[in-house]
């Protein structure tokens, strides 16, 4: 079986990160940033009694962010209303509410496309009852091209059609 062959059967649930930064709809945007820049993530998954409710990423907390142009020697968090505006804004504030999903059984490679297609960074992993398993992210993309690149590659799952909503 070649590479090639065995990439096109991998299924979301082989590649998705269960390991991911998990947050409350309560947590303020410093607190995003800080579990997120603190485990070099882009993204966070927001989280209200075990249902998922939205998808923040860095892009959504810099927009949201004072200019750092306003303070060119100074950080983001500089001055203190700077220190207020991120302590009292909640990540919900920022966050997106219904991110494009897909199954974990869909495919990895229809999944890939449609994450390109749609210039999307990350695609939450959700089971039938929109329970959040899991994210894929481009770096999982990445990861998994390098190590077919070098011969190697995960454990094949079954395919799958994609689900993505």
């Amino acid at each position: 079986m070649t590479g090639l062959h065995s990439a096109r059967q991998l299924c979301n649930a082989a590649l998705m990160n269960v390991d991911f930064v998990r947050l409350s709809p309560e947590h303020s945007l410093r607190d995003a940033i800080e579990q997120m820049s603190g485990r070099r993530e882009r993204y966070a998954a927001v989280i209200s009694e075990e249902a998922f409710v939205g998808l923040v990423c860095d892009r959504d907390l810099r927009l949201a962010l004072p200019s750092r142009l306003r303070r060119p020697l100074g950080r983001w968090s500089g001055s203190a209303d700077d220190g207020c505006l991120i302590d009292d804004t909640s990540v919900m504030s920022v966050c997106i509410r219904r991110p494009f999903t897909a199954h974990p059984r869909g495919s990895a490679i229809a999944s890939a496309q449609f994450m390109l297609h749609k210039q999307v960074g990350c695609l939450p992993i959700v089971d039938d009852a929109s329970g959040l398993l899991g994210l894929l992210t481009l770096r999982d993309f990445a990861r998994i091209f390098a190590a077919f690149a070098i011969g190697g590659g995960p454990a094949l799952a079954a395919p799958q059609d994609a689900v993505v909503s």
